[in-house]
């Protein structure tokens, strides 16, 4: 894990440019503290700052070809990099180290562009090709490292993060405001788009290459976790066969590691495959001060003591939450509505203060294998609303979706509360599939289909109607895909709310200690064994694969401990960061900048609605508005907005 930036022109460099980008990275400084490479040419200035873990020793890049014509830089770990080492030297390469970007330049000379397909792993590769005058940038399938990029007048720059492309000026201070209503309605911006206006991302599974010649840029996806067509008769096997790979690489390095350990079933795969190969393992569990029914830190502190792994416990106060929100809105380099930002952050604090240098999470299976019920209601309701909207009217197919109620729950208050309530979904959804039918709609939204996502959704289409122009800030589908929308499902989560909501957010909160931090289990080859699997996700949920490879294959006298769900005390945090934060929220920037309607400042100051649930909408608006003042704060200079309202 290591910072990359640089500036690349089909003009000289000028003396301003060259002095930006030394600034930009001085300012990607706490990603690679072990050291840094600046290489300052004429149309070229090339970044890298290391944080050593493979070849604590050597390493450094860039990484050169024998004629020196293609350099390498990179950020992740190529965790099968051993076996392409012999690839290269059989084939009459030199390698001068045991990195594992060195084999790069290599494979790029044998194999060209295909050369990424090669590699597993974490990645984003800068390439410079000198004799085709190019630089190309590939990010790994699933996009769990990121890299930004922007093209100014007669030059292109790229960084791992966008707060330093802004405090060095190659970027100007200008919020995207046609990308606020997909911010408002998924928690954060979608691919290539950022809220900094012509600041990309590279997506997932895509390479990007700058033409030095002609200044131009131009996207290639070279994976799509759709294009499987493989069949997995039984994935159970496939993915106890996948899981002894994963555990091969996932201890890979010379430095301490460490776990972030919930109570629940993907942690603990995690903690016993490592414990395999890495015996002095430690784990970090998040607990909270106050009462939580999400405390999970005594269950993980037994499961712990259970391997024989010490299990360090860290808990959090409201108070220190709310101190945490400001710091956390910064770390996280763009705004990712998440109240458990907060809890990673700590996490990775406490993994500062322990010496450990790799983090390893479970993040990634519950979006692979579909372990949030929500998304597999929302499916099923697609399903019915494409039958509807196609011509195929059928109540029964309603009812179908209304869920059973045993004798046995009728005496649970909560049970009864949560039918009666789906009950009411379903019959609104009902109403409205009859409506849209009229209406000839033949688009189906998986997100609007869960209760707390459509609110958000209907924020962000009153603030989109203020746009002068429209804007597609939605993932819509046809409903002639209705017998593939649980693929389309998978990859839309895998590909928004994973790549953003997950990798981004670790990796920024992890770096920001320069603590590399590993998803192993969101590995592609388990992906596509998702992907490729014939079992029905409704009978049977795919993340019951995970269980049934933990029963078949782990220790059967590990006690089996009930999931809570990584969420802390929402209520009482909301709470004390209104308190903390009143001054900031009674005279909003975002309002200030008119980024939202002016009217919705009553939402900001408003954590719960007026019968006590939490609003829909405040957090995400919160985090914009620290977000905005803390950057501000730390470049020097304000934003101002991109003028595209009425």
């Amino acid at each position: 894990m290591c910072g990359v930036y640089g500036v690349v022109s089909e003009l000289e460099l000028s003396e301003d440019i060259k002095n930006k980008f030394s600034e930009l990275g001085k300012s990607l400084g706490h990603r690679g503290p072990d050291g840094s490479t600046e290489i300052l040419e004429d149309h070229i200035a090339l970044g890298f700052c290391r944080l050593s873990i493979v070849d604590v020793t050597n390493g450094m890049q860039p990484f050169y070809s024998e004629d020196k014509s293609i350099s390498v830089t990179g950020n992740g770990e190529i965790y099968n990099y051993q076996e392409l080492q012999e690839e290269v030297i059989a084939a009459g390469h030199h390698l001068s180290t045991g990195c594992d970007f060195e084999v790069i330049p290599h494979l790029y000379e044998i194999y060209g562009n295909s050369f990424v397909h090669k590699l597993r792993g974490m990645f984003v590769v800068i390439i410079i090709d000198k004799k085709t005058s190019e630089l190309k940038i590939y990010v790994d399938k699933l996009g769990e490292k990121p890299i930004y990029w922007s093209r100014q007048d007669q030059f292109f720059t790229y960084s791992s993060e966008i707060i330093p492309l802004l405090k060095s000026r190659l970027v100007e201070m200008i919020i995207d405001i046609k990308q606020i209503p997909a911010y408002i309605k998924y928690g954060h911006t979608l691919d290539p788009y950022t809220v900094v206006k012509n600041v990309y991302r590279v997506p997932g599974g895509t390479f990007l290459t700058y033409s030095m010649e002609c200044n131009s840029v131009q996207e290639t996806r070279y994976w799509d976790c759709l294009a499987t067509n493989s069949v997995v008769l039984n994935p159970v096997t496939e993915l106890n066969l996948e899981l002894k790979n994963i555990s091969k690489f996932i201890g890979q390095g010379e430095v301490k590691m460490g776990l972030a350990l919930s109570g629940g079933i993907d942690s603990q795969i995690l903690a016993e495959k490592m414990k395999v190969t890495y015996p002095e393992l430690e784990s970090i569990t998040i607990g909270y001060l106050e009462k939580s029914r999400h405390d999970e830190s005594a269950i993980a502190m037994n499961f712990a003591n259970q391997i024989g792994m010490k299990n360090y416990s860290s808990k959090i106060s409201k108070n220190e939450a709310s101190k945490m929100f400001r710091k956390t809105c910064i770390a996280l380099d763009e705004p990712i509505a998440d109240i458990s930002s907060i809890s990673y952050f700590q996490i990775f604090k406490t993994a500062k203060k322990r010496g450990i240098k790799v983090m390893v999470t479970g993040h990634g299976s519950d979006e692979i294998f579909f372990g949030y019920p929500w998304l597999i209601r929302a499916i099923r309701r697609a399903e019915v609303r494409a039958r509807t909207l196609s011509g195929t009217f059928q109540l029964r197919n309603y009812s179908n979706l209304i869920p059973k109620l045993s004798f046995s729950h009728i005496i649970k208050f909560k049970t009864v509360y949560n039918f009666t309530s789906e009950t009411f979904e379903i019959y609104k959804q009902c109403v409205q599939d009859l409506i849209d039918v009229r209406k000839k709609v033949s688009k189906v939204d998986f997100y609007d289909l869960s209760r707390t996502h459509r609110k958000k959704g209907k924020f962000a289409k009153k603030l989109n109607s203020h746009l002068t122009e429209s804007n597609d800030f939605e993932r819509t589908f046809s409903i002639s895909a209705k017998n593939s929308f649980t693929e389309l499902a998978r990859s839309q989560m895998v590909r928004d709310y994973l790549r953003i909501n997950g990798f981004m957010q670790l990796d920024k909160l992890s770096m920001k200690f320069s603590i590399e931090s590993r998803n192993p289990l969101a590995d592609y080859k388990l992906l596509e064994i998702a992907a490729s699997s014939k079992w029905d996700p409704y009978t049977t949920p795919l993340k019951s694969q995970l269980r049934m490879h933990k029963e078949n294959y782990f220790n059967p006298k590990i006690t089996q401990y009930s999931k809570k769900g990584f969420s802390p005390p929402v209520r009482l945090w909301y709470k004390e960061i209104k308190k903390d934060f009143i001054k900031e929220f009674k005279s909003p920037r975002i309002i200030e900048m008119k980024l939202v309607p002016k009217k919705w400042k009553k939402y900001l100051q408003k954590p719960f609605k007026w019968y006590g649930a939490k609003s829909d909408i405040w957090l995400t608006l919160a985090m914009l508005e620290i977000w905005i003042r803390e950057v501000e704060m730390h470049v020097g200079k304000k934003f101002i907005a991109s003028p595209e309202y009425k």
